[in-house]
């Protein structure tokens, strides 16, 4: 979580992150591998979902998507 945290600040995105420290969104998501990324948007719906590492490039085209740029 805090490799998360300084990536987020270092690269001063915005959005809100949420960190599933009591495992509801793993069991709300049917969370079934790790690591495994979501991008969710405002109104709660999964826009993107990718099992496995994902790239610094496919990471950075999904958080603009969500940001509309």
């Amino acid at each position: 979580m805090d490799k998360a945290k300084k990536f987020i600040a270092d690269n001063n995105y915005k959005m809100k992150v949420l960190f599933d420290n009591d495992g509801t969104a793993t069991t709300n998501y049917n969370i079934v591998s790790i690591p495994r990324t979501l991008f969710i948007d405002k109104d709660g719906s999964i826009t993107y979902d990718h099992s496995g590492q994902i790239t610094e490039n496919e990471l950075d085209k999904q958080i603009n998507s969500l940001l509309g740029e």
